[in-house]
């Protein structure tokens, strides 16, 4: 799906882009369902993000909606793509991991090198279940209360790496090309 369910703040403006009776019935059948959808792909804007929503007329919802990653480098994005793990436990499946992969794209342009990056998010920011939802909240309200790790979350979603390890590279590279084109 292009345009995601419910509520987004988007630019520090909050907007819901769905008719609340199509929203409603959206929740609604996702939790009907839960038991066999392992989550819903979509694309709202150009970063990788995992989001767990919460209804007022859906009680208990357990829905994931994950922002794939772009494919191309508008808004200051690395190109990516995602491999979603899922293991299968009798008929179900259930999500193990998200690994994305990010083309870095300073390499690319600079030294010719296809380097890229790839991020195990389960792993990376030690959610154990992706598959559940209050785990998943519970992270994104960690990411609110925690600057640093919301900055390398967000680092992470755009361009695969943190913004330490990027800016190091950035700083290093001209060095190191020089000793490596001796």
């Amino acid at each position: 799906m292009n345009v995601l369910p419910g509520v987004w703040n988007i630019n520090n403006t909050l907007g819901n882009f769905w008719h609340q009776n199509f929203t409603k019935q959206y929740f609604d059948i996702m939790k009907n369902y839960e038991d066999s959808v392992v989550m819903s792909i979509g694309k709202l804007y150009a970063r990788l993000d995992l989001k767990a929503p919460i209804s007022s007329n859906t009680q208990n919802l357990n829905h994931i909606i994950y922002q794939a990653p772009p494919l191309s480098p508008l808004n200051n994005s690395n190109p990516a793509y995602s491999i979603l793990e899922l293991n299968s436990a009798n008929t179900s499946y259930h999500l193990s991991e998200i690994r994305t992969r990010h083309l870095q794209l300073y390499s690319k342009i600079m030294y010719k090198a296809d380097k890229w990056v790839e991020t195990a998010l389960s792993k990376h920011f030690i959610i154990e279940d992706l598959g559940n939802a209050t785990q998943v909240r519970d992270f994104q309200v960690e990411l609110m209360s925690n600057p640093f790790r919301f900055a390398e979350y967000e680092s992470i979603c755009t361009n695969g790496q943190s913004w330490l390890v990027q800016r190091a590279n950035q700083f290093l590279m001209p060095f190191l090309s020089m000793i490596w084109n001796q």
